[in-house]
């Protein structure tokens, strides 16, 4: 899964599903904060500081199954550009996911903003 994702940075394409293995992740190793108190003592303040309140749902359970409900009901094309789905559809897409036209908003902020940082890391 991981070497999919860095094909995905690396060509371009990376998609939702590519994003949801990237989040669950960070899941795994405690979140971003935890993530950051791993760092050497003298990175790890200064870095905690500038951590974006956004990117704290990275490591939040919760909000990784939220995801995963909302991503589950679209098709390849919508998982591609999130961001170009009429909103019509995202309101079938939340109701059929038991999520809010916000959490779907929310996720494809955060997918755009991951998606730019990977891009510019790799």
């Amino acid at each position: 899964q991981k070497s999919r994702l860095l094909e995905g940075v690396k060509s371009n394409s990376m998609d939702l599903d590519d994003f949801l293995v990237h989040m669950n992740s960070i899941v795994k190793l405690g979140g971003i904060r935890k993530m950051m108190q791993r760092l050497p003592s003298g990175m790890a303040p200064a870095l905690m500081n500038q951590v974006d309140p956004m990117a704290e749902v990275l490591g939040d359970p919760k909000a990784l199954a939220a995801y995963r409900g909302i991503v589950s009901h679209m098709n390849t094309d919508e998982k591609q550009d999130p961001s170009k789905v009429k909103k019509a559809r995202k309101e079938e897409i939340c109701t059929l996911s038991g999520q809010k036209i916000e959490d779907y908003n929310a996720m494809v902020k955060m997918f755009e903003a991951t998606k730019m940082g990977f891009k510019a890391w790799h």
